[in-house]
């Protein structure tokens, strides 16, 4: 006769939520990005365009997956504050050089992560259309 000794069964339920006790610890889902056309609730009404003018392209061109999505998220923010504080500058500066130089930074980090500069898609082999533009045969 067997007995009921040990720790209860795991519903299959949370197996599918929490993962089993053989997957790999943090691992995260890599696969196509789910509704790009889509930005996030929680970046603001201006990273929104961002999102919708950035996020389908990279999409199409595969270099941006599900996993990818806070930090696109972060690139849209970032690039919302700079075009919002550029605008401003006119009138009143609202950030300091520091700070300006501080979201040029993370543009240019975050960009080069996406394949969004020349230097990054040289060294990714992305494929030489961008955003709908031929590039001339070399």
């Amino acid at each position: 006769m067997r007995g009921n000794s040990g720790r209860p069964r795991k519903p299959n339920e949370d197996h599918e939520l929490t993962g089993s006790r053989n997957a790999k610890f943090g691992q995260i889902e890599s696969g196509e990005l789910k509704y790009p056309e889509i930005p996030p609730d929680y970046i603001s009404e201006a990273a929104k365009l961002h999102w919708i003018a950035i996020v389908p392209e990279l999409v199409a061109q595969k270099t941006a997956k599900e996993a990818d999505r806070t930090l696109l998220a972060m690139l849209c923010s970032q690039l919302a504050r700079f075009h919002d504080n550029t605008v401003k500058s006119d009138s009143s500066p609202s950030v300091t050089e520091i700070e300006r130089r501080n979201i040029v930074k993370n543009i240019v980090e975050l960009s080069d992560r996406f394949g969004m500069s020349p230097l990054s898609r040289s060294r990714s082999g992305v494929s030489k259309k961008v955003s709908g533009v031929k590039q001339r045969p070399a």
